[in-house]
């Protein structure tokens, strides 16, 4: 799956209520097909920036939060990766 496809399945999630669970789920399904940490924290970034809804808004700033390390030690997520923020 492309990171536009990747995009897309995200987009769709955020229409869930709970669609916390379903994008942790996503990053580690990236992470496990090759995509290196820096690459997902892009592509959630991008989405982030992109939209305007408040309820879809939070979920992804707590990936976001977690990718980077802004939580609890062990919410981290991939924490054997390092990521600049962008």
């Amino acid at each position: 799956m492309s990171t536009n496809q990747y995009k897309s399945k995200i987009k769709k999630v955020l229409q869930e209520k709970n669609s916390a669970h379903t994008l942790e789920s996503i990053v580690l399904e990236m992470s496990e097909k090759g995509f290196q940490k820096q690459i997902i924290y892009d592509l959630f970034h991008e989405i982030y920036r992109e939209e305007n809804d408040d309820s879809k808004i939070d979920p992804l700033l707590d990936i976001l939060d977690r990718l980077v390390g802004w939580c609890h030690k062990q919410a981290i997520l991939l924490p054997d990766e390092e990521v600049k923020q962008g």
